[in-house]
């Protein structure tokens, strides 16, 4: 592993151990100040995408729901189902991707983007062997999370 792999490495193994030491256990959420602006068809596939126990089924659904509703107030939930899927498929590429994203939304409160970005060097320690997460660009996007979190 490059001396830059090594340093991203243990950057992002401190921030992990900071959060497991820190105890935050919410699951991610919109604050709570946003109010509802969302139709009960847009809910509902949600819902259905949510509920899916298939995972490339989800993601399918996961993905029609992203090209119907763009800009909808559920993306946060979306883009964390995204993630979790995909990392159950240990696709971390595309789960650190989605974490990527989901750190974007500006209703995000600071502990859902903290555990967002505890997760994203999770993945990122689990997938540091592919090809794919081992480039300078990567390592960079890394170590620029993981200081954001800190």
């Amino acid at each position: 592993m490059s001396r830059i792999g090594k340093v991203s490495r243990g950057i992002l193994l401190a921030v992990a151990m900071v959060a497991c030491m820190a105890g935050t256990a919410r699951s991610v959420s919109a604050r709570a100040d946003q109010a509802q602006t969302y139709t009960r068809e847009e809910y509902d596939a949600y819902m259905a995408a949510h509920a899916e126990k298939d995972p490339q089924q989800k993601i399918k659904l996961l993905d029609e729901f992203v090209a119907k509703y763009p800009k909808s107030q559920l993306m946060v939930y979306i883009y964390n189902d995204y993630k979790d899927t995909y990392a159950a498929l240990k696709d971390y590429p595309k789960a650190i991707d989605s974490i990527d994203k989901l750190v974007t939304i500006a209703n995000l409160d600071p502990i859902a983007t903290f555990q967002a970005r505890l997760a994203r060097a999770q993945y990122f320690l689990a997938g540091a062997a592919m090809k794919e997460l081992n480039t300078p660009a990567q390592l960079t996007a890394a170590r620029d999370s993981a200081r954001q979190t800190v």
